[in-house]
Formats: structure tokens, C-alpha cells, sequence
């Protein structure tokens, strides 16, 4: 990518780390650029810099074709409330950040992927009872990515997550999944939403997703935040 000039953007943050004492370097989700690297000046970064804040951007540039990207000003297109301070949602929400930061190649443009992540703040803060959040939007990803599997041919049919490839065979490896999650990893892929995501499959189908983006993606690793998202979620549904 060559010198690129933007009079405007919006961003969904994804990390942000110190670098030095003058500014700290962050990753965000460009709706116009895909994952970009950008230098963020200043104080009080943490208020407006954390995972999953959604931020419209001025003047953003980068000379040449590597480096970081810069911007004239910033706002914050929502202030987060339950967000940020509830455990559960803020657990989804550092781990979607953690997903989109590991697995998304750089500087690939995905609006809608962005869109639907702002649809999960949104979700995130405002409804009263979340459910799986992170389920959903893992299985809206695997679609907007392109890399949905077929619909099953019959109900005893389970999915290869390697190829996305539906075959009735045993199970009781993990690059397979079994009938009753298959289904349900596939339902959560669909526009039309679904069931609930049952909380007996929750983490059978979320480990699922998180296998199968690796594989059509960006290869193994591992996500820090899942422990603490599997913590939280593990105990009754939400």
C-alpha cells in the first residue's frame, strides 16, 4: 500500500501498547483500511484508546508504504457504559479485540466485518441479557470472511473444520465436530440468526470457530483473553 491520505475514518480499537513517553502505538480495525498500525500522541490514552472503543478519525495519513498511521484529531463515536464495566461484556469484548487483531491480515479492508463489529458494541452495551455475543459474531466472520461451509446435507453429518466439508464418520478428534455442534456452529454463521446457541454446546462451538478461522486464516495461536472469557461464561448462561 502506497501513501495514503483519508479526510476521514472510523475505527474500532483493538490494543494499544506504550511506546514511548511521548505516545503509544495502537491497532485498529479501519472500516476503509482493514488493520492498521497508528502513532496516538498524548495523555489520557486510556479513556479514549481501549479495546473495542469506536472512534471517527480526521486527517489520517501514512507517507510510503510502511510505518505507522497518523491522524489530525479523533472523537468517540459512543461513550461505552456497561462495557466496560460489567465482567462478562467487557470479557467479549477483549476477546473479539484479540481475535480481529490476531487473525485479520493487515491493511485488508473488510466494511462489513466493521460494521458488524460496531453492531457488537452496541450490542454489548445497550441489551439486557447478551447470550453468546462472542458465538454470534465469531460465526458472523466465518460468513462475512467468505468462509462459511455449505449447509449440512443431513442431521448426522459433522464438519471437518480443515476443509469446512461435511462427513459422517466417529468423532474424537478436535479438527472434527459432531453432528449437534456442527449444526449449531453452522446456524451461527446465518443471516437469518437462529436458536440461541445451547449453553451445553457453547464451548464445544466456540472452540470450533476459533479452530476453523485459525486454519482459513492465520495458522495456530493462542488467545490470551479465551481463559478469561471461558471463566466468565463458564458457570450458568447469560
Amino acid at each position: 500500500m502506497a501513501s495514503v491520505r483519508l479526510d476521514s475514518d472510523r475505527w474500532v480499537v483493538l490494543d494499544v501498547v506504550p511506546y514511548s513517553d511521548s505516545g503509544h502505538v495502537a491497532k485498529v480495525l479501519s472500516r476503509a483500511l482493514g488493520v492498521v498500525a497508528v502513532w496516538v500522541r498524548g495523555k489520557g490514552v486510556k479513556a479514549v484508546w481501549h479495546p473495542m472503543a469506536v472512534l471517527e478519525a480526521s486527517a489520517v495519513s501514512r507517507k510510503g508504504s510502511e510505518g505507522l498511521f497518523r491522524y489530525g484529531e479523533v472523537r468517540r463515536m459512543r461513550v461505552p457504559e456497561r462495557m466496560t464495566t460489567e465482567a462478562a461484556r467487557a470479557a467479549v469484548a477483549f476477546f473479539v479485540a484479540e481475535v480481529l487483531v490476531r487473525l485479520l491480515p493487515e491493511q485488508s479492508a473488510h466494511p462489513e466485518l466493521f460494521d458488524a463489529t460496531v453492531e457488537l458494541v452496541v450490542r454489548l452495551d445497550t441489551e439486557e441479557r447478551i447470550g453468546t455475543p462472542h458465538a454470534d459474531f465469531l460465526g458472523t466472520a466465518i460468513a462475512l470472511l467468505g468462509l462459511a461451509p455449505l449447509p449440512p446435507p443431513h442431521p448426522r453429518a459433522g464438519l471437518e473444520l480443515a476443509t469446512g466439508e461435511w462427513v459422517e464418520r466417529a468423532g474424537g478428534d478436535e479438527g472434527f465436530l459432531p453432528p449437534d455442534a456442527a449444526a449449531a456452529f453452522y446456524a451461527c454463521t446465518g443471516e437469518q440468526g437462529g436458536d440461541p446457541l445451547p449453553q451445553a454446546l457453547r464451548k464445544e462451538v466456540v472452540q470450533a470457530q476459533l479452530r476453523y478461522l485459525q486454519l482459513h486464516l492465520s495458522g495456530p495461536r493462542k488467545l490470551k483473553s479465551y481463559e478469561v472469557l471461558e471463566a466468565v461464561f463458564g458457570g450458568a448462561g447469560r
